[in-house]
Order: C-alpha cells, then sequence, then structure tokens
C-alpha cells in the first residue's frame, strides 16, 4: 500500500510539472506562427510601395510592424524560455530566425524589393522551423507524460496483483473459513480446525480462533456431560419420589399389610439395584421375628435365624422405631457394591419413616378392633347382667318358691300363682332376649343417624301400632359413630318402653341441639306416664339407659309430661366439638 502510494504521488508529482512547463507552449506556438503573419504583411507593405507612390504614407506602418516583430522575439515567453529551455534545436532554430532577420529587416528599411521576397520566404521557412520545434517540443512533454503514466501503471499493476494475490489468500481466505468455522460452530460442531502457520497478524488471529474453538468444545463437552449427568440425578430423584410417593399412597391404603410391604421393598430393590432388602417385624422383643423380603418368602424365623443382621460393610440396617415403640429393622443385603449418595440415603429415611407410620397405624387399627371387641362383649355382658340375668333370677326364685310351696303340699291355687310369675317371667326374659339380639344386630345406616332412627320409628310404629312423629334438627352435625349407636340404642329403649308399659297412642322422638350447644334427644308419649309400679325387678331399662349416657358423658332424665305421658330427655356434649373447641382454644 505505501509503495502504490508513492508511486501515484510521483506520478501526480511528475504530471504537475509537466503541465507546469507546458502552460506556455501554445502561447509560444502562437507567437512564432505570428512572426510568419507579420513577415508576410511587411513583404506586402514594401512590394505596394515599390508599386504605387500611394502608399507611400506607409512606411510608418512598416516601422511598427517592425518593431513589433522585434519586441515579440524578445519576449520572455519566447525568447528567454528557448534559452532557459536546454533544448538546442529549439535554440539553434530560435538563433537562426534572429540571424535571418537581422540580414532581412534592413532590406525592409530600403523599400529596395530586389530578391526581397524571396529572402522572406526564406525567413518564413527558417521561422517554420522554429514552430516546428515548439510543437515537437510540446509532443515531447506529452509524449513524456504518457510514458510516465503509463510505467507508473505498469508499475502499480505489477505491485497490486500480488498484493491482492496475497491479501486474497492470507486474508480473504482464512477470514472466509473463520465465517464458515464460525456457522459450524453456531450448529454447535466443534470438529474443524484452521491452518494457523504463519507469523502475521492473521495467523495470529487464525490460532486465537482455534483456541477459542477448543476452549469452546472443551466447555461444551464439559457441560454436556454436567447436563447429563444432571438429567440422571434428576431422572433418579424423580424415580425415587415416584418410589416414594407410591409407596405412601401404597401403604396407607389399607390390606394386607405383608403383601403391600414386599410390594414396596422390590420397588426399593429395583431402584437401588441391590440383592436384597428384609425388614424383621418384631412387635416384641421375645420371640424369633417376622421376616418380610423382597426376595424370600415372608415367614417367621427359625432359632437358628433369630439374630437380626446388624450394620456393617455387607449389610445396611436402619431401625423402624417410633419414640419408645420399636417394630424391628429393615436391611439392605450385601450393600458393599452400592454407594449411597445423600439424596437416596433421604429417600431410604423418608420411607423408613413411612414403613414406621404403616406398621404403627395397623398395630393402632389392631389394638382399637381389639378394644372395640373388648367393648361390644362388656356390652353384651352388660346388657345380659342387667336385663337377662335379673330375670332369669326372679324367675329362678319363683322357681325356688314353686318347689317351697310344693314341698309344703300348698293347695292349688298358691301353685298356680306361682307357676304364673315363673311363666310371666319366662316370658318376660324371652321377650328381653329378643330386644337384646335385636340391638346387637342393630347397625347404623351408611347415610348416618337420621336414616337409623326413621327406620326405628317405623319398626316401632308398625309393632305397637304407635303413631311415631320424628323431628330431626341435628342435620349435618358431626356427631361419632359410637355417639350415634348410643343415641339410637337409647330411643329404641325408650321406645320399647312406650309399647310395653306407656298405653300411649303416639309418640314423638326428638333429635337437635339445645341454645348451649349440646345434643338434645328425647322421647315423649301420650300414655299413662311414670308411675312406683315400672320400678319392680323386670324393668331394667332406666338403668340401662343412665348407663349409656354416662358413656356419652351426658345426663338422662325421666319425667311425666305437664299434659300427661312420659318424657326421656338426654342432653351430651358431642366429642367432636369439644375436640374442635381444644384445637381452637390452642391456636388462640
Amino acid at each position: 500500500m505505501v509503495v502504490v502510494i508513492l508511486l501515484f504521488v510521483i506520478n501526480m508529482l511528475l504530471s504537475f510539472l509537466i503541465a507546469e512547463s507546458s502552460e506556455n507552449d501554445g502561447v509560444r506556438i502562437n507567437l512564432a506562427g505570428s512572426l510568419r503573419m507579420k513577415s508576410y504583411r511587411m513583404v506586402s507593405i514594401v512590394v505596394m510601395q515599390s508599386a504605387d507612390q500611394a502608399f507611400s504614407g506607409r512606411h510608418d506602418q512598416l516601422r511598427e510592424d517592425i518593431e513589433e516583430f522585434e519586441q515579440i522575439l524578445d519576449l520572455p515567453v519566447l525568447g528567454h524560455h528557448i534559452e532557459r529551455s536546454g533544448n538546442e534545436p529549439l535554440q539553434r532554430a530560435f538563433l537562426n530566425v534572429e540571424k535571418e532577420w537581422k540580414l532581412v529587416k534592413p532590406g525592409l528599411l530600403k523599400n529596395s524589393n530586389d530578391d526581397l521576397f524571396m529572402e522572406v520566404e526564406g525567413f518564413v521557412e527558417t521561422i517554420d522551423v522554429l514552430v516546428k520545434e515548439l510543437e515537437l517540443q510540446t509532443e515531447d512533454k506529452f509524449r513524456l507524460q504518457r510514458l510516465l503514466q503509463g510505467i507508473f501503471l505498469l508499475l502499480s499493476v505489477c505491485i497490486v496483483l500480488p498484493v491482492s494475490y496475497y491479501v486474497f489468500n492470507r486474508i480473504v481466505e482464512p477470514l472466509r473459513a473463520m465465517v464458515t468455522m464460525a456457522s459450524r460452530v453456531r450448529k454447535g460442531d466443534f470438529s474443524s480446525r484452521l491452518d494457523s502457520r504463519g507469523d502475521d497478524e492473521i495467523s495470529e488471529l487464525v490460532e486465537t480462533f482455534n483456541e477459542m474453538i477448543d476452549s469452546l468444545d472443551a466447555m461444551y463437552h464439559r457441560l454436556e456431560s454436567s447436563v447429563e449427568e444432571k438429567t440422571r440425578d434428576l431422572e433418579k430423584i424423580q424415580q425415587g419420589l415416584r418410589l416414594l410417593y407410591q409407596a405412601s399412597r401404597r401403604l396407607s391404603s389399607g390390606g394386607n399389610l405383608v403383601l403391600l410391604l414386599e410390594i414396596t421393598l422390590k420397588s426399593l430393590e429395583k431402584y437401588l439395584d441391590v440383592e436384597r432388602i428384609d425388614i424383621y417385624m418384631m412387635r416384641e422383643k421375645k420371640g424369633h421375628p417376622f421376616l418380610v423380603s423382597s426376595g424370600l418368602r415372608s415367614c417367621v424365623l427359625l432359632g437358628w435365624q433369630d439374630d437380626v443382621p446388624e450394620s456393617s460393610s455387607l449389610n445396611l440396617s436402619y431401625p423402624l422405631i417410633r419414640g419408645e415403640d420399636e417394630y424391628g429393622t429393615l436391611v439392605i443385603v450385601n450393600a458393599e457394591r452400592i454407594s449411597l449418595d445423600s439424596e437416596q440415603e433421604e429417600l431410604i429415611a423418608a420411607l423408613v419413616d413411612t414403613i414406621v407410620s404403616a406398621i404403627a397405624h395397623e398395630a393402632t387399627v389392631d389394638q382399637q378392633q381389639r378394644l372395640t371387641l373388648m367393648e361390644e362383649r362388656t356390652a353384651i355382658s352388660r346388657e345380659l347382667h342387667d336385663s337377662l340375668a335379673q330375670s332369669l333370677s326372679y324367675t329362678k326364685l319363683q322357681v325356688s318358691r314353686f318347689q317351697l310351696l310344693q314341698d309344703q303340699s300348698a293347695d292349688a291355687r298358691e301353685l298356680e300363682g306361682a307357676l304364673s310369675e315363673i311363666r310371666t317371667g319366662i316370658h318376660s326374659a324371652y321377650g328381653q332376649l329378643r330386644e337384646i339380639l335385636s340391638t346387637f344386630r342393630l347397625q347404623i345406616n351408611a347415610t348416618g343417624l337420621r336414616s337409623s332412627l326413621e327406620t326405628t320409628a317405623k319398626e316401632f310404629s308398625e309393632k305397637a301400632h304407635l303413631k311415631i312423629k320424628l323431628i330431626y334438627e341435628l342435620g349435618n352435625f358431626p356427631l361419632t359413630a359410637n355417639e350415634e349407636v348410643h343415641v339410637l340404642q337409647i330411643v329404641r329403649e325408650a321406645l320399647s318402653n312406650v309399647m310395653r308399659h306407656s298405653n300411649a297412642r303416639s309418640a314423638q322422638v326428638f333429635a337437635g341441639l339445645n341454645s348451649e350447644g349440646q345434643v338434645h334427644v328425647s322421647v315423649s308419649d301420650d300414655g299413662v306416664g311414670f308411675s312406683g309400679e315400672q320400678s319392680g325387678p323386670n324393668h331394667f331399662g332406666k338403668t340401662i339407659m343412665g348407663e349409656r349416657a354416662s358413656i356419652l358423658g351426658g345426663e338422662i332424665s325421666f319425667k311425666n309430661g305437664a299434659e300427661g305421658g312420659a318424657e326421656i330427655s338426654l342432653l351430651f356434649q358431642s366429642e367432636r366439638i369439644e375436640e374442635q373447641q381444644k384445637v381452637t382454644f390452642t391456636q388462640s
């Protein structure tokens, strides 16, 4: 670039100098040409003066022309320039013009035309030579200018072509290759590299570009491997969470706990990729543990297998403990070939907690079932003792009385009275037995207490031909199942008393809430009401209903109505309302 610029400057400078030197060449050629015209003019004046005396007055004109001619010769733009031009042919031609002028001038002044025309002709030819030399000088300048421009153009081409080739090969092609590589890199292709041989700036740029691609390639592979690793970790975590969710849902759904634990352990075995996972379940510290395994059949271990494996390099043990209760141990068999990370440890801990919750829940349900069974047996025993047992005891006393009368040879009337009492006691005991059986077959419908009360009212209405009205205002009030059963049994006992003792034509059953939020249940009738006779040995309804009211934590009253009849009224506070009040108080 510097050489091309230098050639351009030199070319411009030389062209300027040549143009500067050729500035007045046209003027000089015109002046030299005017010398020829003036020569012919002066000759014509001399000829006309010789031919016609009328032109004699033109002598002054001749002198003026001669002076003007000499002035032209002495002009700096012509004479001085030719003297300093260094052009010998031009200088010779100018000297010849001056010499011949000195020869022609006297003839013009003498007005002698002898051979004057011939002399002027020769002089004009000398001037033509001068004009020709001036023209040649100008043409030489233009020719030199063209030559210099051609030379500089050739030099420029000779320089530009190699430089262009160099620029194309060393700059354009590497830049184009870098652009192509950048497009490949944008698409994720880091396999291409550029040739960085050389010590110029482009080579350094190419080498830097290659290093950048290497860094991007390494970074991309690191990121790709990191993303793959994170993806695997996330998939494993997701698989673990799915396993934990399914196990929680499965174990909380109820059913055969041993089978559900086996399914859970098989899922955990597949997730951890271990040989086997066992649970040694122990409800008591003494005795052999019960084995639940992902690879073995669940069974009670034999005596020589009753030791639970502890944590070691081969096995990993996790105790199944909640508070002070120990339910067994979870053992991962032959775990030396696996390495558990923190997420897997947390998953196993959460799963162990879920298993403990399931075992504890089953133990709680089992205990509740045992308590329910004991309560049912206690209720049966109480019902038999309070009703049937006392009736049978009374009947037994009557039998003993009958035997005593028979041994004493009592008359037939007394014996018939005793037999009547025995018959009445047996009939009462049989009725109470049927009532007890009916009571223990009693179930609360899925629709709740209201439907059961409606069924009970319909049942006793058909038995006793009573008109029974049910007023149910509890709505969706949350009673427990135990409360519903006791309320229903109290109502049945009250209606049974109405049917047997009241001689009533109608009855009313009410279930609702009082102003203090207590459950109020009442049974009223239009019969004879309560009297002292109903407290005999065969009437144990009040006692039974009082005991049920005590179980509910409430009170029951027996009174006669203001307009006649009897009324049994039960008041108690629901357990769920008490729990809700406790929770509200705690939150406050």
